[in-house]
Order: structure tokens, then C-alpha cells, then sequence
């Protein structure tokens, strides 16, 4: 069994989670992040990711989560469970620009393209009530003939408002100051 690599994430000591972890086993597979799920899925599952991470097949271990993956989602859907997202209007403005960015992905299909529209368009309404100039800041951002290459050096780095950040337990994602 590969060791200092988490199991389900791939997380290493030298490249934790984003948002940092830890070793939850002694054998160090299994983050502090990723061992409540570990301890949540069904036991077949847990045995069939543990041979192919014995056997080091990164391929069967995709596969497995992949569909492991698509299971939870289903029955979450089943269960019209939604999730709740508090965002500081900062943080929420720049998660509006990454979506564009993603959007403009060729690749993307129609369908993911069609969500993600949607959520642009709820951050825009929702900066369109409290924040005129931040709404037209995000049309604007959907068309790239707006596009700037940025002239103004930065002095200062910038530390993301990650804690700001607040995700419930399934419900419905809520922009600061209303529900969307």
C-alpha cells in the first residue's frame, strides 16, 4: 500500500489539501479531510478502493469514485437536498469571475454551460439590488471583448477570504443578503 498519499484525495505532505490536513491513520492513506468519508461509505466500497490501492491501479481507484460519486449525487437528488452557501459579497464577486472564466472553456457542454449561466445570472441580480457597479462589472465579464490585460502592478499579495467562506449541510445556496 502506497504510504504518505491520501487514498481518496491524493493529498501529500509536501502538497496537502488546499486548506490544510493532516495524517488521520498511523499507515498516513487517509487525511484529516477525507476520513469521514472513508468512514462513510459502504464497506464494499471501502475494500474495493483498498485493493486497488494496494495494487496501485490509480485507474480503478478514478472509476470507483466516479461511481461511487455518481450514487451519492443521485440519491441526494432523490432526496431534493440542495446546499446552502453563505459567501462574503468580496469572496462571492470572485467566485462570479471564475465561473466566467470557466465558462468560456471550449470544451464545455451545453448542459454545465446552462448551470453555469444560471449562477452568474443570480450573482448578477444579487449585486444588481445592493451593488450597481459590481452587476455591470459582472456582464461585462461575460464578454470578452471587455477584456484587460492587467497594467496595474500588485505590491501586496493577496490572501483569498477563504474563511469567510461557510458551507452547510445540505439546503439551498443563499448570496449574502438573500436567497438565490
Amino acid at each position: 500500500m502506497t504510504t504518505d498519499t491520501c487514498r481518496l484525495c491524493g493529498c501529500t505532505e509536501d502538497h496537502p489539501c488546499p486548506t490544510g490536513c493532516a495524517w488521520a491513520d498511523e499507515t498516513r492513506t487517509v487525511c484529516t479531510l477525507c476520513v469521514e468519508r472513508v468512514r462513510a461509505m459502504p464497506p464494499e466500497l471501502h475494500v474495493l478502493i483498498a485493493t486497488a490501492v494496494t495494487a496501485g491501479d490509480q485507474d480503478e481507484i478514478q472509476k470507483l469514485l466516479l461511481q461511487a460519486l455518481a450514487a451519492d449525487l443521485l440519491e441526494l437528488q432523490a432526496e431534493a437536498k440542495a446546499m446552502e452557501m453563505g459567501l462574503a459579497p468580496i469572496t462571492a464577486f470572485q467566485v462570479c469571475g471564475l465561473l466566467q472564466l470557466a465558462l468560456r472553456h471550449p470544451g464545455l457542454s451545453p448542459e454545465l454551460r446552462l448551470v453555469g449561466d444560471r449562477l452568474v445570472a443570480l450573482f448578477e441580480q444579487w449585486f444588481d439590488a445592493g451593488a450597481p457597479a459590481a452587476a455591470i462589472a459582472i456582464r461585462r465579464g461575460a464578454d470578452p471583448a471587455h477584456d484587460r490585460p492587467l497594467t496595474v502592478p500588485t505590491t501586496e499579495p493577496f490572501e483569498p477570504a477563504v474563511d469567510e467562506i461557510e458551507v452547510k449541510p445540505p439546503s439551498l445556496i443563499v448570496l449574502p443578503g438573500g436567497r438565490g
